[in-house]
């Protein structure tokens, strides 16, 4: 289950069941080298592999619950008119952004077989509604291997006007990586 969660790895049964014929491991190249071996190599040139590593790392690191924990803390530090950016490497992180941020801002979806609940004020305003890619240009003057995606949002309280974003020199980094909070209370 944690390969298929974390890693989003359609093929997570074949992996955990070469994992465990292949066991003991006692260096990473070992693993890598059975996973590869239980996941065809895609068109993209990604190693196959990734995204069962990838799944390791943010269960053991749990890093998904850390980011819930980070955005919480931003939204009790921003002032009003203060703006969050979250900078988010994978789909996962990018899924848990915006679910948090529709929530906050009011548009989270309703189930008709859940009781009601009580309408809380929206704590942000609409950021943008699609994530901000690097152009190819960017990507290659930086030379990126991993598209990263940027998303924005703003506290209530103030016009939400562009989403681009200008870093003050004040600003603190918070506990989940690739988040910034900028106009603190």
């Amino acid at each position: 289950d944690i390969i298929f969660r974390f890693g989003e790895e359609r093929r997570a049964r074949a992996v955990a069941r070469a994992i465990v014929r292949g066991r003991p491991f006692s260096r990473t190249f070992q693993l890598a080298d059975v996973v590869r071996r239980a996941v065809p190599r895609s068109a993209d040139g990604i190693d196959p592999a990734t995204r069962t590593f990838q799944a390791l790392r943010v269960f053991i690191n749990d890093e998904l619950d850390e980011l819930d924990r980070g955005l919480a803390a931003a939204e009790r530090l921003l002032a009003p008119g203060g703006r969050l950016a979250v900078v988010s490497f994978h789909s996962l992180e990018d899924r848990v952004v915006k679910t948090f941020l529709a929530r906050r801002s009011g548009h989270a979806g309703v189930s008709r077989h859940m009781p009601a609940m009580h309408a809380t004020r929206p704590t942000f305003a609409d950021g943008s509604k699609k994530a901000i890619r690097p152009s190819a240009a960017e990507c290659a003057a930086k030379n990126m291997s991993v598209t990263v995606l940027e998303g924005t949002a703003q506290e209530r309280g103030a016009s939400f006007g562009n989403a681009g974003m200008v870093v003050p020199s004040h600003f603190i980094p918070l506990a989940a990586p690739g988040m910034v909070a900028l106009g603190l209370k």
